[in-house]
C-alpha cells in the first residue's frame, strides 16, 4: 500500500466518522436544529482538507451545545417553581444521605424524584435531574461531609448523570403514554 492510498483511506474514514458524529448529534438535538445539522453535514462533504472538516464538526457541535444550554436557561426562567422544588428536594435527599447508614434511601429517593419530575414537567426534565443530582455534592461541600466519599472525593458527583437520565426517562415515559 502506498502512503498516498493510506492517507486517502484515513481521510475517507475520518470523513465518515465526522459525518456520523454530526448525524447522531442531529438525531439527539432540538427539533429546530435538525435542518442546521443537515446543512453542516452537506458542508462537511464538500469541504477540502481534514482540518477544515474537523473545524466544521467541532463548530457545529459547539453550536448545538449552545442552543441546548440556551433552551435549558429559558425553561428554567419559565418554570422557577419547579427548579426551586428540585433544588430543595435534592438538598433534602442529600440530608438523608448524611444521616442514613445505607445508600439505599439515597438511591431510591433520587430515582423516584427524578422519574417523577420528568413525568410532571417533561419540558425541563434534564434541568430537574441536574438540580436533583447536584444536591449531594452541594451539601457535601457545604458540610465538608466525607462519609462514603472518603477514599475518592469525586464519587460524590456520580449521582448527577443517573438523576438526569432518570428524569429524561420519566419525560419519555410521559410522552410514550401520550399524556402531554
Amino acid at each position: 500500500m502506498t502512503p498516498r492510498a493510506t492517507s486517502g483511506s484515513f481521510e475517507r474514514a475520518a470523513l465518515f466518522c465526522l459525518d456520523r458524529l454530526l448525524q447522531v448529534a442531529g438525531a439527539l438535538s432540538l427539533p429546530g436544529s435538525r435542518e442546521w445539522v443537515d446543512a453542516l453535514r452537506g458542508e462537511l462533504w464538500v469541504a477540502h482538507g481534514t482540518e477544515r472538516r474537523i473545524c466544521i464538526t467541532v463548530g457545529g457541535l459547539a453550536g448545538l451545545w449552545a442552543q441546548g444550554v440556551a433552551r435549558l436557561v429559558s425553561e428554567c426562567a419559565a418554570q422557577p417553581q419547579m427548579l426551586a422544588v428540585s433544588v430543595v428536594l435534592g438538598l433534602g435527599i442529600a440530608g438523608i444521605d448524611v444521616v442514613a447508614e445505607s445508600r439505599a434511601p439515597l438511591l431510591i429517593l433520587l430515582a423516584l424524584s427524578a422519574l417523577t419530575s420528568g413525568l410532571l414537567r417533561p419540558s425541563g426534565a434534564c434541568l430537574w435531574g441536574l438540580a436533583l443530582g447536584l444536591g449531594v455534592p452541594a451539601l457535601a461541600m457545604v458540610l465538608d461531609y466525607r462519609g462514603p466519599y472518603e477514599v475518592d472525593r469525586g464519587d460524590v458527583w456520580y449521582l448527577v448523570a443517573p438523576a438526569m437520565l432518570l428524569a429524561l426517562l420519566g419525560r419519555n415515559g410521559r410522552l410514550l403514554l401520550g399524556a402531554r
